[in-house]
């Protein structure tokens, strides 16, 4: 699925880095319609709040190593406005649970493993407050890893150039996956496993896993049995899950714009208890639906 990129300008408290780019901040972005709606209801909710919006590509999981990419990642760190916060003298003033982590995909659980992980991570792992999962994690398989790749394509692309974009994705991911087989490098079973580690994500921050039963790339049951495991090492009530039925990967808000977002307000405010993760298996949830 091609997803819809426009310009967008960016609110004044709110940042914009891409890995691979030089600057940590952009006024104007060319974001997917479905991540500008996520800022706008951002925005509205929580208008004095900072954003951080971290952008990453295919590459960044697959082909780049963690040193490289927690260099990069300092430039984001480093954005004025962001480092009052992340940093140790901020920390001075006593720690307050009021860091939010939002990440997408298996690039994005990517990338928060290595923010957490990085030069300062008790101070981000001590203001971190609340996590969402969103359209993550999935498994290991070929087939998935490759559909997720190929979102990574840029939407421009003329006919010729996406064919040969789609080949050249297909041949990456193929021996991307013989050398995580070969364990010569992280793959996506170890980076599940880190999200469910207590050293990266401690045992009192909740979580929440928002999902699509219409997700071809991060199925339902990749999404469940994580959320079972980390209710089993921090507690059952400490851990949520939203299942929608037909939006596609990363755009779960398009179905239900108000679930969504009500779901992740709700969470964090503490209005209501969280809401249950799905029992039985992938088969006995998707016939509930």
């Amino acid at each position: 699925m091609l997803r819809m990129m426009t310009h967008f300008k960016m609110p004044s408290n709110s940042f914009l880095f891409s890995v691979g780019s030089p600057r940590a901040n952009s006024a104007q972005a060319t974001l997917t319609d479905e991540l500008q709606l996520v800022i706008f209801r951002l925005q509205a909710c929580w208008p004095s709040t900072l954003v951080l919006l971290i952008r990453t590509v295919f590459p960044d999981l697959a082909l780049r190593s963690f040193v490289t990419l927690r260099a990069r990642l300092q430039r984001a760190r480093d954005a004025d406005a962001i480092a009052s916060i992340l940093t140790p003298a901020s920390a001075a003033e006593g720690w307050r649970k009021e860091v939010l982590l939002h990440f997408f995909s298996h690039g994005g659980s990517n990338i928060a493993i290595q923010l957490l992980t990085s030069t300062i991570p008790s101070v981000l792992r001590n203001r971190l407050g609340f996590v969402v999962f969103d359209s993550c994690p999935g498994d290991a398989s070929f087939d998935k890893a490759y559909r997720t790749a190929l979102v990574s394509l840029p939407p421009s692309l003329s006919p010729s150039l996406r064919r040969v974009g789609t080949a050249s994705t297909y041949c990456l991911v193929l021996a991307v996956q013989a050398v995580q087989n070969a364990g010569l490098m992280s793959s996506v079973r170890e980076l599940r496993a880190e999200l469910n580690s207590a050293s990266l994500i401690g045992e009192d921050v909740r979580r929440l896993y928002l999902f699509s039963a219409g997700d071809v790339m991060v199925g339902v049951d990749d999404v469940v049995s994580h959320a079972r495991e980390a209710q089993s090492r921090i507690g059952e009530d400490k851990v949520g899950a939203v299942l929608f039925q037909t939006a596609p990967h990363c755009a779960l808000i398009v179905e239900d714009a108000d679930r969504y977002w009500g779901a992740i307000v709700d969470a964090w405010e503490g209005n209501v208890k969280l809401p249950p993760v799905p029992e039985g298996t992938e088969a006995e949830i998707r016939a509930r639906l």
